[in-house]
């Protein structure tokens, strides 16, 4: 149980960073730890709602993505194509924690 919980803190920490550095680097307004962490919380929300309510995947994902760029575009004060750059880092950064952690609770 600590193991994955060193784990989860560690992806919490990996997440934030880049999705941060990406924040600051499109010269976003608002790039705080808050901020990002908020940003981080609502983009997964809206994620899990999107898969909710539509079945088609690749329509879901696509849906979520750009959802994902609007959010970060008012999250964080910058353009809607500057949102979807966040949007990407972010989104691909989550991806490889969610595979990390099924690795580390499969064995």
């Amino acid at each position: 149980m600590l193991k994955i919980l060193i784990v989860l803190a560690v992806l919490l920490a990996l997440a934030i960073a880049p999705v941060m550095f990406t924040a600051r680097a499109v010269d976003a307004q608002r790039s705080s730890l808050g901020t990002v962490v908020f940003a981080l919380i609502v983009q997964q929300a809206f994620a899990k709602s999107v898969e909710h309510f539509i079945a088609s995947e690749p329509l879901a994902l696509v849906i979520g993505f750009l959802g994902a760029g609007l959010l970060y575009q008012f999250l964080l004060g910058t353009t809607f194509v500057k949102g979807l750059i966040v949007s990407a880092v972010s989104t691909a950064v989550l991806v490889v924690g969610a595979l990390i952690v099924a690795a580390v609770v499969a064995g």
